[in-house]
């Protein structure tokens, strides 16, 4: 069985939004799994609904919780597998 992941931040449908319009797609993926979470999706239906790993919504769902959406932007020279 697996737990709960712990949202710290919430992701208002009002910043949802803003992120859509304003921010690069791989952002906005990111930002769709943390708004998934928040709506009670456990990891791996949000994995599979986005077609990546557990793991990944878990890395997404830590960089947002640590940096709200700063951490969900790809960092230089850092190489990111999106899928």
């Amino acid at each position: 069985m697996s737990r709960r992941l712990v949202i710290k931040r919430i992701l208002t449908e009002k910043e949802y939004v803003r992120i859509l319009r304003e921010e690069e797609k791989e952002v906005a993926i990111k930002a769709y799994a943390i708004l998934l979470l928040s709506r009670g999706y456990r990891e791996k239906e949000v994995a599979r609904i986005l077609g990546v790993t557990d793991r990944t919504v878990r890395n997404w769902l830590n960089s947002w919780n640590s940096e709200g959406v700063d951490g969900l932007r790809r960092k230089k020279g850092v190489e990111e597998d999106l899928y």
